[in-house]
């Protein structure tokens, strides 16, 4: 809080000047945006990055384009002339938008005519460079570019190189190599994956051989998806399978049955069961699923028994 009268006051010139850099190199980019047919909708000037919305769906072509003609007005370091201009002189120019208040134009000769308000630089090499980082759907046929300016593409810069210099070395390999070094990662874990799944399977269909009875009511280990595995494998062998697992903190139900066995359908069956444990989930008359707060899963297993025995 101030008191009332004057005060003493300092301009935080570091952040005006990424404040100037930013809000400049939105300019160069939307009038870099019409030249390829593309008209800015609005922007916003973040605390990290930058966006503009345009009017079209995404084109990653103009947007390349865009952005190396922005870049091209800031390298030829341009005069920036922020002032007021009315009458004769305002009617000469070619603005791109109709100002909401005010008389002061931002104008770069030959380049870009906005009504603005806000701060600027003397010359448009001071806004160093512009990099757009991503342009994705918004909205309805509409896009949004992502965008930095001037130090923030150098602080993004380093920034971006620490981490693949740290995933570099995770992967014992160099940064050049990196994407080739996740690729075969990847391949190796979807391969892991498959094969994990093949044992699960493998292991449910002996872990139903040791459970098959007409009717099996238990709580099976190593989660929600092994208890989905030994249901299935059950039902396939002829019985009907009301199984509980813990999974994450949640307590699952799992029922199935062989397809189209008589009596209380499955899905029925569950619902009732989830209001036990407060949970949601559904199914159809041969197998259902759902989950909710575990500590009453023993409860909700022994009200689905008693409607089948």
């Amino acid at each position: 809080p101030l008191a009332l009268g004057e005060v003493d006051a300092q301009v935080d010139w570091q952040r005006r000047f990424d404040h100037m850099q930013q809000h400049h190199g939105q300019h160069l980019l939307s009038a870099a945006f019409e030249t390829v047919g593309l008209q800015t909708i609005s922007f916003h000037l973040g605390e990290r990055s930058c966006t503009i919305d345009l009017d079209s769906p995404p084109n990653l072509d103009k947007a390349k384009t865009a952005e190396n003609r922005a870049n091209e007005s800031i390298w030829r370091d341009l005069p920036i002339v922020a002032r007021d201009f009315v009458g004769e002189e305002r009617a000469k120019l070619p603005l791109r938008k109709e100002a909401v208040k005010g008389d002061r134009v931002v104008l770069v000769e030959g380049v870009d005519a906005s009504p603005c308000g806000g701060t600027h630089p003397k010359r448009t090499g001071e806004v160093g460079c512009v990099s757009i980082l991503k342009v994705s759907r918004w909205g309805d046929g509409k896009s949004r570019v992502e965008f930095v300016c001037g130090g923030r593409v150098v602080s993004m810069l380093a920034e971006m190189n620490a981490q693949l210099t740290a995933a570099a070395e995770v992967l014992k390999t160099g940064p050049a190599d990196l994407a080739a070094g996740v690729a075969r990662v990847a391949a190796e874990a979807q391969t892991r994956r498959k094969q994990a799944e093949g044992l699960l399977t493998e292991l449910a269909q002996h872990e139903a051989v040791r459970l098959k009875a007409p009717l099996v009511v238990t709580r099976v280990e190593r989660g929600a998806a092994f208890a989905r595995s030994v249901a299935q494998a059950l039902s396939q062998s002829g019985s009907t399978a009301l199984l509980g697992a813990v999974d994450e903190g949640r307590g699952h139900l799992i029922f199935a049955r062989p397809k189209g066995a008589q009596g209380p359908a499955m899905g029925a069956l569950l619902k009732e069961a989830l209001v036990v444990i407060g949970g949601k989930g559904g199914g159809n008359p041969d197998f259902a699923q759902g989950s909710g707060e575990p500590e009453k899963l023993d409860e909700a297993l022994a009200l689905a028994r008693s409607k089948l025995v």
